[in-house]
């Protein structure tokens, strides 16, 4: 006969597995904040700002030996630990750890009562270099830009006050002075200067070549100067005019070989820069002498049956001249007629 067998298990046996597993699962805790942070028998004042935590101080004692006192979120751990000693001569950095591990990263500068330092000076919507300098401050500009409707954003030391405030209307046709006010009420002022020294313009405005004949021609930024055939292109100095305020390189004045072409950039007062590329071009004629005929203007010249032929011209005044020359070597010229077919007017 088979016997079965039964086990009756009582509900308060499982009760009690039930309440340890559910508590192996507990959620820890997620927070990581620094709740409170001060330089304890110190006069100062803290605010923490997302991830800083700027102190001001009210004294003038030093802070490269400072042990804070900290309050981080319940079962967190803050490291370097509350009341470590601590350089806060510069700035600090504290790691905050939740209970489930996740960590949070502060920056802790101290900032004293006394600073009014002008940071930083902007215009916005505008391109422009800002120089700073003791108590100076110098800001280029562009030349269109209005300059007596401008609205700077100032940025001054944790804690300090600047007249007039940042985000002003302001006129800056005469030098403006700025006055920071740090929060012990010690003051500093500062000359804003705006100077309409900025432009976006790099052209080559004329390229001449000192000491010989020439013809100028541009393709775009392409130049091409026409020498005589003598013209010694090896050593040649410049003298280039180009926008205002703009500067070129090579600089005017400099002597150039041009056997080879050269490139010359132009560099606007904003920066921006723009290439040319310069070519000297000797003439295939080269002058052989003297022609006997008087010197004239509005002329022919051209070449017929081996022969260079001059027809007529003007002399000045009201004289043209009926004559015809020919000459095949450039050197010697024969006077064809001084009678042409045509009238002196």
């Amino acid at each position: 006969m088979m016997r079965h067998w039964f086990i009756k298990i009582a509900p308060f046996f499982i009760f009690p597995f039930i309440v340890s597993l559910t508590s192996c699962f507990k959620e820890r805790s997620r927070e990581n904040n620094i709740i409170d942070f001060y330089f304890p028998n110190r006069l100062q004042e803290v605010k923490i700002e997302a991830n800083d935590i700027i102190v001001f101080m009210y004294d003038s004692q030093p802070v490269d030996f400072i042990a804070p006192i900290i309050t981080v979120s319940y079962k967190a751990l803050v490291s370097p630990d509350s009341r470590v000693v601590q350089d806060f001569s510069k700035d600090v950095q504290y790691a905050v750890r939740a209970e489930n591990g996740n960590i949070k990263r502060y920056t802790v500068k101290v900032r004293h009562s006394s600073d009014n330092a002008l940071i930083s000076f902007s215009i916005p919507n505008q391109t422009y270099d800002v120089f700073i300098e003791d108590s100076v401050v110098f800001v280029d500009v562009y030349r269109y830009v209005d300059i007596t409707k401008l609205t700077p954003i100032v940025v001054v030391s944790d804690g300090a006050t600047v007249e007039p405030p940042s985000g002003a209307i302001v006129d800056f046709t005469e030098p403006v002075t700025y006055t920071v006010t740090a929060l012990d009420g010690s003051v500093a002022t500062y000359t804003v200067t705006i100077n309409k020294n900025l432009s976006r313009r790099n052209d080559i405005e004329n390229f001449e070549l000192i000491g010989t004949q020439q013809i100028f021609e541009r393709e775009g930024d392409n130049l091409f100067i026409y020498v005589p055939y003598e013209t010694d292109v090896t050593n040649i100095r410049t003298n280039i005019v180009v926008s205002d305020m703009a500067a070129v390189s090579p600089a005017s004045g400099e002597f150039i070989d041009f056997t080879n072409p050269q490139i010359y950039t132009v560099t606007a007062s904003d920066g921006t820069c723009r290439n040319y590329l310069v070519t000297v071009k000797k003439s295939p004629w080269r002058k052989v002498g003297n022609g006997p005929f008087r010197a004239r203007d509005e002329h022919t010249l051209l070449v017929f049956k081996d022969k260079m032929w001059l027809l007529g011209g003007w002399i000045g005044g009201d004289n043209h001249v009926p004559e015809v020359w020919n000459t095949s070597d450039g050197i010697n010229w024969d006077l064809v007629t001084d009678d042409a077919p045509w009238r002196d007017k």
